[in-house]
C-alpha cells in the first residue's frame, strides 16, 4: 500500500512557520534598549529588520517616546551583540549631546582671545564731545581779511578766556603805527590805510604772555593822507 503526499499542504505548512519566525524576529527585534538600564529617563532605542524590503531601521526615542532620529540601512542587517549594543549606546549618547559631527570630524581648540574691559560708548562719546570742546572752546580764533575794492581790512577774534592781548601794526622797520590792550572775549575792528606809504605792513596779535601769537602781513598800495582806526560797536559794549 502506497502512501501519498500532499505537497501542496506541505509548502503551505512551511510558508507558515517561516512567516511566523519572522514575525517572531520581527517582534524580538522590536524589544526597547535602553539607553542607561539604570538610569530609564535618558531614553531607549529600537531595532528592526523588514525581510520583504531587506531594509534594518533603528529608531532612537527619548523617555516622552519621542522620535530623536532613525536610520534607514537597506540591504543589511545588525547582529545584536553586546559590542554592536554598546556602540548603539554610544552613537545615542552623540546624538543626545548634538555632537554626530565631532564625534566624526577632527576639530582643534580655539585660540582664547585677550579679555578686554566692556567699553560704554555713549561715555566715550561723551568724553570726545567733551575734549572737544575743550580744544575748540577755550582757542583763541582770529579773523583777517581785506574788505574788496577798498583800502580797508576788518580784524575780529574770539577770546573765550578772557586773556589780556595786545594788538600791533608795524611798519618794515617794525615801528608800532597802532597799539591797544584788551580782554575782551570777542573783539571786531577795522582799520583804513590810507595815508600809509605804499609797502608791507606787520599786524600782531599776542597774549602778555606771549604763549599765543598772530601775524598777517598787510599790504597797502600809493598813498593817501592819513591812518584811521574804525571801531565797531561791538568793541566797545565787550570791553
Amino acid at each position: 500500500m502506497k502512501t501519498s503526499i500532499d505537497l501542496s499542504a506541505f509548502a503551505r505548512a512551511w510558508f507558515s512557520l517561516i512567516v511566523a519566525l519572522l514575525l517572531t524576529f520581527s517582534a524580538a527585534a522590536q524589544e526597547k534598549f535602553y539607553r542607561n538600564p539604570d538610569d530609564l529617563s535618558k531614553g531607549y532605542w529600537k531595532l528592526y529588520t523588514e525581510p520583504a524590503s531587506r531594509t534594518a531601521y533603528i529608531k532612537f526615542f527619548d523617555a516622552s517616546d519621542r522620535l530623536l532620529y532613525e536610520e534607514v540601512i537597506p540591504d543589511k542587517y545588525i547582529k545584536l551583540t553586546d559590542r554592536n549594543v554598546n556602540r548603539i549606546n554610544q552613537v545615542f549618547d552623540q546624538i543626545v549631546s548634538n555632537q554626530m559631527v565631532l564625534a566624526k570630524v577632527k576639530a582643534e581648540p580655539l585660540l582664547v582671545a585677550p579679555t578686554r574691559p566692556l567699553i560704554n560708548r555713549n561715555e566715550v562719546k561723551k568724553t570726545l564731545i567733551t575734549k572737544k570742546k575743550d580744544r575748540t572752546g577755550s582757542r583763541i580764533q582770529i579773523t583777517v581779511f581785506k574788505i574788496p575794492d577798498t583800502t580797508k581790512f576788518f580784524l575780529a577774534f574770539q577770546n573765550p578766556n578772557r586773556e589780556r592781548m595786545k594788538i600791533y601794526l608795524k611798519d618794515a622797520a617794525k615801528q608800532e603805527l597802532y597799539s591797544e590792550n584788551i580782554n575782551c572775549a570777542a573783539y571786531t575792528q577795522k582799520f583804513d590805510t590810507v595815508g600809509l606809504d605804499k609797502g608791507k605792513y606787520l599786524l600782531e596779535v599776542t597774549t602778555v604772555n606771549q604763549k599765543y601769537k598772530f601775524a598777517k602781513l598787510i599790504k597797502v598800495g600809493p598813498d593817501i593822507p592819513s591812518l584811521r582806526i574804525e571801531q565797531t560797536d561791538s568793541l566797545l559794549a565787550s570791553r
